[in-house]
């Protein structure tokens, strides 16, 4: 089982130390809470970006892994938020993704930014019509580029 922990840094205050927001078992809980976090905290109700920045780590020592979600694409992830009101269970979905694609592609590669895979999520978002086309997408999304 993934132990992982959930990490926040405050950008606004580059001295203010990163903390530990959470921690827990599972790869996807893990993704679901950092989506959670992003789409709470990391964008403000606006759909500007905040100064809240959240890094999901697991696997510890040299096997450690990272996940990352680019607050710097507000507009998908104000329509995912949006989508979340209408259906909270989507987060469920998208974490179950999220983990497909990190076990799918980290293996095969030597370097990853931690955010090519919510990259690809973001991108499915941002060209479905809807959440019912961007729901039956997700079992099927790919990497669009190959990081190597």
């Amino acid at each position: 089982m993934v132990v992982w922990t959930l990490w926040h840094r405050d950008t606004f205050d580059r001295d203010t130390p990163i903390s530990r927001e959470a921690w827990g078992f599972g790869l996807k809980r893990g993704l679901r809470r950092l989506w959670q976090a992003n789409l709470s905290e990391g964008i403000d109700e606006t759909g500007a970006r905040s100064f809240s920045s959240f890094t999901l780590d697991w696997g510890g020592g040299t096997a450690s892994k990272r996940a990352h979600i680019d607050t710097f694409r507000t507009e998908p992830l104000m329509t995912l938020r949006g989508w979340t009101q209408q259906q909270p269970a989507i987060l469920r979905s998208v974490a179950a993704a999220h983990a497909r694609l990190i076990r799918s592609y980290r293996p095969t590669v030597t370097s990853f930014s931690g955010q090519e895979e919510s990259s690809a999520i973001l991108t499915a978002i941002e060209e479905a019509r809807d959440l019912d086309q961007f729901e039956r997408g997700l079992d099927t999304l790919t990497l669009v580029d190959s990081p190597d």
